[in-house]
């Protein structure tokens, strides 16, 4: 490799060397010594240490030199060309020398950097081989590579996501160390740059860059901040190689000269490229060994949470390799085959729990599941078979077989679970099914319950069962179907009353208690202690009993299970029990309904066949399926006649298109029932009224099925609708007369109202007026008592006008044209409230009036109405000393009442009666003035407006009235 040291010294040593010579030289001349060798001596170290400068140098000073022993040119005519020609010699032999030494110092120059690389590609060798770790093993490189090769190095590896992560930098000065981290990670490479090390790793091809200058740096710069931090590492030469393997470029190495004049050139470039390739390829192996001790790692954890789980599994697996012989088998399938997987393991497992079929017979390995899955490389799922255990009992199985292939087969796995429950469950279905279809088909009670008890005793094997039903008396029992029971016990069963402590019998208790009672040894149980000697003739050691209770709580039977061995029930023996008695009781419930049903039935029949009016049932296209036999007496036909036809031809014409009309919305669903009046055709031609209701009967609640018909004979209310019509119209014209005769009394009555109310005035007037002249112009010539009874005369008279006013208005409330609308009654409350106010200022009463209270009539009428009540209220109030009046209005019933409120002095209810008849007063007028007409003009107001009006009170507590509309 080159020395990177300066030079001069070379020339030194050529001079040094030059001047020995000649001092050697000087010395031997005198004894004849040629001075020639030394010199050539001198010349050819010199070029061997310094090449072809410092052996020229050392050239021409020699020959300057040797001028010095040679002659004089004067001494001899031969002397110039002896000279010339020994110094022409002297310098082509030292030219000669010179060259030939720098081609020997040349080649060693080159053998030794070769030498030097291969040692330094040695060395970095060993590192890259060290250690795995690829960061620790790139920070080693670059550290060997500062300053041997470079003053600064460093690697960038390329990352998913297109960025770098410098991952190891060294530089001469350790200093910079973090200076060269920190321009990595604050400056990432940008997009299309012009050098660096993200140009080199887009292309994959190396970079140098011999001389660097400032305008390169700013070029690649992105602010002042990194163009100064660049400064700093004052780059003089650069040089950048990718680092490739298997064609995937994995990052770059850059390395910086700084300090040296050097410059990186092709054998620079060459050694690079040579390390890059060995780093990428460390690098790559160290990602390769981490990738696959990833992946050892992952498979071991893998294989170790597979095992765990077949090891906790409920269900059993084992493995085969391609000749059947056994390689695993998890604790579940020991468990449940009886053998241990250190017995099995290499052995043929067909031929020791595969080889025969549920009925015994052989299961040839040829025709195994398991071998076909091995073949075929799918896997297979059998729901149905069984494995043979090691005590040779056959356990029933499902299992799925699935291959092991690694490109090849390589065995088969396979996973069980014992199906032995299922099946029994699939068996107590079958049963319960077969009972059910037996129980639908209605088949005797006596069958049902036989079968009952023999199918509890093919899911109880050993077991002796019996139903028992209660009889008539409901005190006790009799055994429903023949049983497996000895008689004796049946006879002690049905003799027993059905009562607490009545007898040993389960099921007697069971009854009473309503929950299953089980004796588990009939030699230990208190109840059976004066019985024993039966059970040890028919070998009886437990009994159970439960009972048969129906939907509503009700005890209709119980069954009874004995046992030749003492025994307690498993949960399998009392879902057994719970299955059965709800069978019973299906059953018994089916019994009892289809006896009521026929009772009902015969009910129907008598009723159907017995009714005041005619019944009928028709199908959806109007044949008449059944007909009683009031509608043949009132239709003229016998039954079987009736039968024959439709409704459609015993329908007067003129109403079948509506009768069928309604027909037709019943089928279509828009109603469930219909009435309606129509006409049919007797047999002997006449027309029958009647009143026809049909109702639709749909099969099982969808198609319509038929329909039932009343038809009430109706011809006697229509001729008497008839009368009625002709009577109602001779009384229209009756009541038209009388409405004219009344209209005419009504005008004359009114003519007469204005004729008295005027005639009556103008006496009364002259009254009042003359008394009035009397006091004025004569009152002095009358005594006290005479002016008193002219003051009397007065009052009278004026009274007397205020009653013929208030009959005229109470005449013209009942005979006034109403204009009904919706009125704001609380705003005519308000109203009338501050007239009232306003006209006896003085006073100082408070009024409650609810807002919004609205109600629908005539508003002059009814702000009348209103005028009254809150008046009475004002004047009723009067000696209050706190007088409060109320309007509202509240519901009752779906109805709106009003109600007026006050706190006065009230009245006494014995007289409520008389509140509103006109001129009834319950205070003396000297007390409250008044006319007596008020009330009655609100009575008939609200009369008019077709409501009603009453009062409450007491006395000294004030009144309510309450009015509707």
């Amino acid at each position: 490799m080159p020395s990177i040291k300066p030079a001069f010294w070379h020339y030194a040593a050529a001079l040094l060397l030059s001047a020995l010579a000649f001092f050697i030289n000087t010395l031997l001349s005198p004894y004849g010594v040629a001075p020639l060798a030394f010199s050539i001596a001198a010349v050819m170290l010199s070029a061997w240490l310094g090449g072809w400068g410092p052996g020229l140098l050392a050239t021409a000073m020699l020959a300057f030199a040797l001028l010095h022993f040679l002659p004089p040119f004067a001494s001899s005519e031969a002397a110039p060309l002896y000279v010339v020609s020994r110094l022409a010699s002297f310098i082509l032999l030292a030219l000669l020398i010179t060259w030939l030494s720098d081609l020997l110092r040349s080649a060693l120059r080159r053998t030794e950097a070769a030498q030097a690389d291969a040692a330094f590609l040695a060395e970095t060798g060993v590192l890259l081989s060290e250690s795995l770790d690829y960061t620790t093993t790139l920070q080693r490189l670059v550290q060997a590579a500062v300053p041997r090769f470079c003053d600064a190095c460093m690697v960038d590896m390329a990352q998913q996501d297109r960025s770098f992560e410098r991952v190891a930098v060294a530089h001469h000065n350790p200093a910079k160390d973090m200076l060269l981290r920190d321009l990595g990670r604050l400056y990432p490479p940008a997009p299309n740059p012009r050098y660096g090390v993200s140009k080199v790793i887009d292309t994959g091809r190396p970079e140098v860059l011999a001389r660097v200058t400032d305008d390169m740096l700013a070029a690649v710069a992105r602010d002042g901040e990194h163009l100064a931090a660049l400064r700093q590492l004052k780059i003089r030469s650069y040089m950048c190689v990718p680092l490739i393997a298997r064609g995937r470029t994995l990052g770059a190495i850059s390395f910086i000269l700084s300090e040296s004049t050097r410059r990186y050139g092709p054998a620079d470039l060459a050694l690079a490229e040579e390390l890059a390739r060995r780093a990428a390829l460390a690098v790559d192996n160290a990602r390769l060994y981490s990738e696959v001790c990833a992946t050892e790692q992952q498979l071991r954890a893998q294989l170790n949470f597979t095992r765990a789980l077949t090891q906790c599994l409920g269900e059993g697996v084992y493995a085969l390799d391609l000749d059947g012989r056994l390689s695993y088998m998890n604790p579940a399938a020991e468990r449940m085959l009886g053998w241990t997987e250190a017995e099995l393991r290499g052995r043929v497992v067909h031929d020791l729990i595969h080889f025969q079929h549920a009925d015994g017979s052989r299961h040839p390995r040829s025709e195994c599941p398991t071998t076909a899955v091995m073949r075929s490389g799918e896997p297979v799922r059998i729901d149905d078979d069984v494995f043979t255990q090691r005590d040779g009992s056959l356990l029933p199985v499902a299992y799925t077989a699935s291959p092991i292939t690694d490109g090849d087969s390589k065995g088969a796995v396979l996973a069980f679970h014992d199906i032995s429950e299922r099946k029994r469950n699939e068996a107590l279905l079958r049963g319960q099914k077969d009972l059910l279809e037996t129980i639908a088909r209605g088949a005797a009670p006596e069958a049902v319950f036989g079968a009952l008890a023999a199918f509890m005793e093919s899911q109880a094997p050993g077991s002796m069962c019996a139903v028992l039903v209660l009889d008539d008396s409901g005190r006790h029992f009799r055994c429903a179907a023949p049983s497996r029971l000895p008689s004796e016990v049946v006879d002690l069963v049905e003799a027993m009353a059905v009562a607490p402590g009545a007898g040993p019998c389960a099921c007697a208790a069971a009854a009473v208690d309503k929950a299953p009672v089980f004796v588990a040894d009939i030699m230990e149980d208190p109840l059976w202690k004066d019985y024993l000697d039966l059970a040890r003739r028919h070998g009886l050691r437990a009994c159970w009993g439960a009972p048969i209770l129906g939907s509503d709580g009700s005890v209709l039977g119980a069954i009874t299970m004995d046992f030749h061995e003492p025994r307690r029930p498993s949960p399998r023996d009392r879902q057994l029990i719970d299955i059965s008695t709800h069978l019973a009781a299906i059953a018994l419930e089916r019994s009892q309904a289809e006896k009521r049903l026929r009772e009902s039935e015969a009910r129907f029949r008598a009723t159907f066949d017995q009714a005041a009016v005619g019944m009928a049932q028709t199908q959806p296209d109007g044949r008449l399926l059944q007909v009683n036999q009031r509608l043949c007496d009132m239709l003229g036909y016998a039954p079987e006649e009736l039968l024959q036809k439709r409704f459609q031809d015993i329908t007067h014409p003129a109403d079948l298109e509506s009768n069928i009309a309604w027909v037709q919305r019943l089928l279509a669903g828009e109603i469930q029932t219909f009435t309606i009046e129509k006409r049919y055709l007797r047999k002997c031609g006449e027309t029958l009224w009647a009143n026809l209701t049909v109702s639709l009967v749909r099969a099982g609640g969808e198609q319509p099925d038929h329909f039932i018909a009343i038809i009430e004979d109706i011809g006697a209310r229509k001729r008497a609708e008839a009368e009625i019509r002709r009577l109602n119209a001779s009384l229209e014209q009756r009541v038209a007369e009388r409405t004219a005769e009344l209209q005419a009394s009504n005008l004359e009555l009114e003519a007469f109202s204005y004729s008295v109310s005027h005639d009556l005035r103008a006496p009364l007037r002259a009254i009042n007026g003359f008394s009035q002249v009397l006091l004025e112009d004569y009152g002095k010539r009358l005594d006290e008592e005479g002016r008193r009874y002219l003051a009397r005369v007065r009052a009278a008279s004026e009274r007397m006008a205020d009653l013929m006013d208030a009959l005229l208005n109470l005449s013209r409330v009942t005979r006034s044209e109403m204009q009904r609308e919706q009125m704001n009654l609380s705003a005519a409350a308000h109203k009338i409230a501050r007239q009232l106010q306003q006209a006896e200022p003085q006073r100082q009463v408070t009024f409650a009036i609810a807002d919004a209270v609205t109600g629908e009539g005539d508003a002059k009428l009814l702000w009348l109405a209103l005028e009254n009540l809150l008046g009475n209220a004002w004047k009723f109030t009067r000696d209050c000393a706190d007088a409060r009046i109320e309007f509202g209005v509240r519901e009752e019933a779906g109805e709106r009442v009003y109600c007026v409120r006050d706190n006065g002095i009230g009245f006494d209810m014995a007289y409520a009666d008389k509140l509103f008849e006109p001129f009834h007063r319950l205070h003396p007028p000297a007390q409250f003035e008044g006319t007596g007409i008020g009330l009655a003009t609100v009575q008939r107001i609200v009369a008019r407006h077709g409501g009603r009006i009453w009062a409450e009170s007491t006395v000294g507590q004030g009144a309510t009235f309450y009015f509707t509309l």
